[in-house]
């Protein structure tokens, strides 16, 4: 990135020395003024900046007689309760230090150097990067393998944990997969999945294609996604230029279930004190909404617009009736067209505030009534109170309701960490008949303007018999062009972001760019599109024997991910001796 010049808004970060409770661990701070230099325009242009920072890092040798991954991964997942023992990341096992070539535990690449580096070399950076290397049980990291993160909800194996260290050990701390290679997943337990999410979006950060500023070497861009197709194709038994991992909205998920502890903070200075370079994420955790959702507003950034308004809440539940629960579901309703991909409800156990379910929502929600709709979704094994809860997580992460029946408590894990239930009035005993639930009911277009009423007849899927969606009228169709008219100076060796809030939620598809720039040597000039989902096309690349001046070209992409949302194009000048403008640049579905 040298030489360029961001357009930039730039944000100082207070820095502390923060010493940990325990006596066995202490952490501190990034050093003062690391993070000084970040873009938040938007969700690239913050990639871009942190690449900046975190690249070029010190490689060591995989397996060496000098210092190697062994020697710096026994010190970052050293036991907090015994220096001479380490922590194994899936199955939470203490064991003696051993070094390499032991019988117990080995190396977990987590992103699986099958995907985009599998041939280790002298410039191979990413198969020995330790920020996303973890101690392991050597059968767990088998079972593991190369499958995606993802959450599992059926038809899987359970690989339990030990407890150290205050967690681990019970049958909601387990690991859970099923499948194998891509079609596979492997669910991380509660206790860690924030950890490895957090590794794999270091490597999307740190990897960005081109080569080492210090030794020339080429580097793969490794980018995160939900395309399981693009996963799979980056499995070729070959070191490739650009490679896929994921998934990246469960990944999202696990980093707000499971927030940022004094290990992984450790474990962060560890690494840096021998690579020179840090987990932005363990140190900020509220970048990654805007890396890799594009929501920046809460950074001050101010360049996204705010997005729509979703009328989004829980509107039926069954969880308790005579003789055995049947039957038992949860329904969702809102503004028709919502697509609930990514949303999740998790069950909390009021005794102790912890999680101990989730359930993975998908679906669009049909216009049933007004431009409103429900969906439903089974929930077998809910707990039948004094108290239990329920959150309503969206696909960002956010907790938008936290419900709870038969009393109130405060969440201790978690997407709803430190939140205080809200207490139904109502409840189900183990008299309820069967094929009753709770209800809202009333008239109105949003959860306030409803009441829950006594268990009657369920009717999971439809509207309430007592429920009316009023005041609204069907969604208008989205546009299916837009355009920034705005104009835009190009001078020597600028990146330019400009963004379009599409509203318009079409899962896949092939949209057309159209870009009018004046330029006096058109062939400095690259041209990069990222979707809403992350993907990134290269529109055009600069040509240094291409001399002619201006570009009014359309080009036409494929995306595997929802439209809607933020579209940013951004344009490089690459070198002295020239300038131009950016006129206008459009979208057209």
């Amino acid at each position: 990135m040298n030489g360029f010049t961001f357009k930039k808004i730039f944000i100082l970060i207070p820095v502390y020395l923060i010493t940990s409770l325990s006596t066995t661990l202490t952490y501190a701070a990034p050093p003062s003024g690391y993070y000084d230099n970040i873009n938040v325009s938007s969700g690239q242009s913050l990639h871009d900046s942190l690449h900046a920072i975190i690249d070029d890092h010190q490689r060591y040798p995989y397996s060496s007689s000098v210092t190697d991954t062994w020697d710096i991964l026994e010190q970052a997942d050293q036991d907090p309760s015994n220096s001479s023992r380490v922590i194994a990341i899936y199955e939470n096992a203490s064991y003696a230090k051993q070094g390499g070539g032991n019988s117990y535990y080995n190396r977990e690449h987590s992103w699986p150097k099958s995907y985009g580096f599998p041939d280790d070399h002298p410039g191979n950076y990413p198969y020995t990067d330790t920020h996303h290397l973890f101690i392991s049980n050597i059968d767990y990291n088998s079972a593991r393998a190369n499958k995606p993160f993802a959450n599992c909800a059926s038809s899987c194996e359970a690989w339990p944990t030990q407890a150290n260290n205050g967690s681990g050990g019970s049958p909601s701390e387990q690991n859970l997969t099923s499948g194998d290679f891509t079609q596979g997943k492997w669910q991380a337990w509660s206790g860690r999945r924030g950890d490895v999410a957090r590794a794999l979006m270091y490597m999307a950060v740190r990897y960005d294609g081109g080569t080492h500023g210090q030794t020339g070497h080429s580097e793969p861009d490794l980018r995160l996604t939900d395309d399981l197709s693009l996963i799979a194709s980056s499995s070729t038994g070959s070191n490739l230029s650009v490679a896929y991992m994921g998934l990246k909205s469960i990944l999202l998920q696990w980093h707000q279930q499971d927030p940022v502890d004094d290990q992984e903070r450790q474990r962060n200075d560890v690494i840096y004190s021998f690579q020179g370079n840090r987990n932005p994420f363990v140190d900020h955790p509220e970048f990654a909404t805007c890396v890799f959702n594009n929501q920046c507003d809460h950074l001050g950034g101010g360049s996204e617009p705010p997005s729509p308004i979703q009328s989004i809440w829980i509107n039926e539940i069954h969880y308790d009736n005579s003789g055995s629960d049947s039957n038992e579901a949860i329904e969702v309703a809102g503004t028709a067209g919502t697509n609930l991909s990514g949303w999740a409800l998790v069950a909390y156990n009021g005794n102790g505030g912890k999680q101990y379910k989730t359930i993975n929502l998908g679906g669009s929600i049909p216009n049933q009534s007004n431009g409103y709709g429900t969906l439903s979704f089974l929930a077998s094994g809910l707990q039948n109170g004094s108290p239990d809860g329920i959150a309503l997580v969206n696909n960002s992460g956010q907790v938008i309701q936290f419900l709870s029946y038969e009393g109130s408590f405060v969440a201790t894990d978690g997407p709803a960490n430190g939140e205080t239930s809200v207490q139904l009035p109502v409840s189900e005993t183990s008299s309820t008949p069967t094929g009753y639930s709770l209800q809202l009911t009333g008239s109105g277009q949003s959860y306030q303007d409803f009441t829950w009423q006594s268990p009657s007849f369920a009717s999971f899927g439809n509207v309430n018999s007592q429920q009316q969606f009023t005041g609204s009228t069907p969604p208008t169709t989205p546009p299916l062009v837009y355009q920034d008219t705005n104009v835009y100076p190009l001078p020597d060796r600028v990146i330019l972001y400009t963004d379009l809030d599409v509203q318009l939620n079409q899962a896949s598809g092939q949209v057309t760019v159209a870009v009018d720039i004046d330029h006096t040597y058109r062939g400095d000039i690259s041209l990069q599109l990222t979707s809403p989902g992350g993907e990134i096309f290269t529109l055009k690349s600069n040509n240094g024997q291409d001399g002619a001046q201006n570009i009014n070209a359309t080009y036409s992409v494929t995306y595997n991910s929802s439209s809607q949302g933020i579209w940013t194009l951004r344009v490089i000048d690459h070198y002295n001796g020239d300038s131009g403008q950016l006129n206008q640049w459009s979208l057209s579905f």
